[in-house]
C-alpha cells in the first residue's frame, strides 16, 4: 500500500486540507482588491514547493496535485496542467533536498523560488500556443514578471504558514508519544 492512513496521516490530511482552505480564501478574496501592475500572486505555487520542502516529497506531491486540481477548477486554466506540474515539481523538489539538502527555510525559497519560475514558463509557452500574435515582451513584462515578483515577496509569509502546520504536528507528536 503506498499511503498508510494511521491518525497522524488522517490529521495531516485535514490539515493540509484546511491549509489549501485558507489559501484558497485568501487567494480568491484577499488579493484580489491586492493587485500590483494588475497582477496579484499565486499562493498555491510556494505552499506546494514549502510542503515538499518541509515535510517530504510524498506530501508535497500529494498536496500539489491537489492545489492544482482546486486552482484550475476554481480559476479556469487547463484542468489538469497545474496539478500535474505543482505534483512533479514537489516530488522531485523533495526528493533533491531529502538527497541533497537540509529541510528549512531557505531550501524552501529555493524551491518557490524555482516552482514559481516553472509556472512562468509553462504559462507562456501556454499562452503562446493558444494567443494568436502573441508578444512575448507584454507577456512578460505585464502578466509573468509582476506576479512572478508578487508571488516571491509573499513566499515567508506562506512557508511560516505551512511551517506553523507542520510545527503543530511535531508539537502534538511529542506531546502525546507514549
Amino acid at each position: 500500500m503506498f499511503f498508510k492512513f494511521n491518525r497522524e496521516t488522517v490529521f495531516k490530511i485535514i490539515r493540509y486540507t484546511l491549509l489549501l482552505l485558507l489559501l484558497l480564501l485568501l487567494q480568491t478574496s484577499v488579493f484580489p482588491p491586492l493587485e500590483v501592475f494588475g497582477s496579484t500572486p499565486n499562493l498555491f505555487v510556494v505552499a506546494v514547493a514549502c510542503v515538499a520542502a518541509t515535510d517530504g516529497e510524498y506530501s508535497g506531491m500529494v498536496f500539489g496535485l491537489a492545489a492544482g486540481l482546486l486552482w484550475g477548477g476554481v480559476c479556469g486554466t487547463p484542468y489538469m496542467l497545474s496539478g500535474l506540474l505543482w505534483a512533479l515539481v514537489a516530488y522531485f523538489g523533495g526528493a533533491l533536498i531529502t538527497i541533497l539538502m537540509k529541510r528549512g527555510f531557505i531550501t524552501g525559497m529555493i524551491l518557490a523560488v524555482c516552482t514559481a519560475l516553472l509556472q512562468q514558463v509553462v504559462c507562456a509557452f501556454y499562452a503562446l500556443s493558444i494567443w494568436r500574435g502573441f508578444d512575448m515582451a507584454y507577456f512578460l513584462t505585464r502578466i509573468a514578471l509582476p506576479e512572478f515578483v508578487y508571488t516571491l515577496a509573499l513566499a515567508p509569509a506562506v512557508y511560516g504558514l505551512v511551517h506553523l502546520f507542520n510545527y503543530r504536528r511535531k508539537q502534538s507528536r511529542k506531546r502525546y508519544k507514549i
